[in-house]
């Protein structure tokens, strides 16, 4: 026996589902908008600690006259003498001038800082479309061209770049969340240029697939960097007592800790006569101070 599928009549903006099969008819309708609120959060804390000491000794045995001292830059040692004289360093500097014992200068420094950087990209894109936000710093760098004659000549390197670029493809689903295809790249420049090099620069980058609820502010990426180093030069043998190697030597300890997350919250826009852009557009029309689109009504003196 053969069966046959029963015809039905669809008109337009009307669908029919049988079995897996679907179809429907949509003409002259307006594709729906995605508009994306991206925030880049990097919080970076470091913490440094360092400690020098410098030590002179000038004394006379018999016809014999001998000197001994540590130098690790705190200080500036009169060999003939043994007269250390302390140097500016930043930090606090504490000095003992004997010349019957010994001359002693030493230096601390502790260093503590907090920094977090916020970077907030607004985009408006189109259903299975794709968008671009791009805010670029250019550092202009120099090069050496010439060193044979006695003055050298120098010219433009080129440009190092360093800023914040976010690339999106939204994809509207009918549950109202989507499937977003994204690349974020935050860039800065940790130093200046010098020695005809580009200025040095710091890059974090996120690039993934990710399905995330309409209206949600969502994680999608994060980053924890922590770098502890200890560094120490002293004088061989002393460097190695306990507590007394921080008199003959110089230590520098420093901890760093880096946080990077990026946050997407995406809303999507759907209204026929753009209701929902005019609302969300006249609120940072309002934060900025500008003037809004609309006429104003001026009441008519009477006479």
């Amino acid at each position: 026996m053969r069966f046959q599928r029963p015809r039905r009549t669809l008109l337009f903006g009307q669908s029919w589902e049988d079995g897996l099969f679907k179809t429907s008819f949509k003409l002259d309708q307006r594709r729906p908008q995605v508009q994306l609120e991206c925030t880049i959060v990097t919080i970076d804390t470091s913490n440094g600690f360092q400690l020098s000491v410098d030590i002179a000794k000038l004394g006379v045995q018999g016809t014999t006259q001998y000197l001994g001292f540590s130098s690790f830059g705190v200080g500036t040692i009169d060999v003939n003498t043994g007269q250390i004289t302390p140097a500016i360093n930043p930090g606090g500097t504490f000095a003992l001038l004997g010349p019957d014992t010994a001359n002693v200068v030493i230096n601390a420094l502790s260093t503590n800082t907090r920094a977090r950087l916020i970077s907030a990209p607004q985009l408006l894109v189109n259903d299975n479309g794709k968008g671009q936000l791009q805010s670029v710093q250019q550092e202009p760098f120099t090069e050496i061209l010439d060193t044979n004659t006695t003055q050298s000549r120098t010219g433009l390197g080129g440009q190092a770049e360093a800023g914040t670029t976010i690339q999106v493809e939204p994809h509207i689903s009918d549950g109202d969340y989507l499937q977003l295809d994204y690349s974020v790249e935050l860039s800065s420049f940790t130093g200046n240029a010098s020695n005809g090099l580009p200025p040095p620069s710091q890059k974090n980058a996120v690039n993934s697939t990710v399905t995330i609820p309409d209206g949600y502010t969502i994680v999608v990426g994060g980053l924890s960097i922590k770098d502890k180093r200890d560094t120490g030069n002293y004088i061989p043998i002393l460097g190695d007592i306990p507590y007394l190697k921080y008199l003959f030597g110089s230590t520098n300890n420093t901890k760093r800790d880096t946080t990077l997350f990026v946050f997407i919250r995406p809303v999507i826009l759907r209204q026929e006569k753009f209701e929902d852009l005019k609302y969300y557009s006249d609120r940072k029309t309002n934060l900025m101070e500008l003037p809004g689109d609309y006429p104003r009504s001026e009441p008519i003196p009477l006479h």
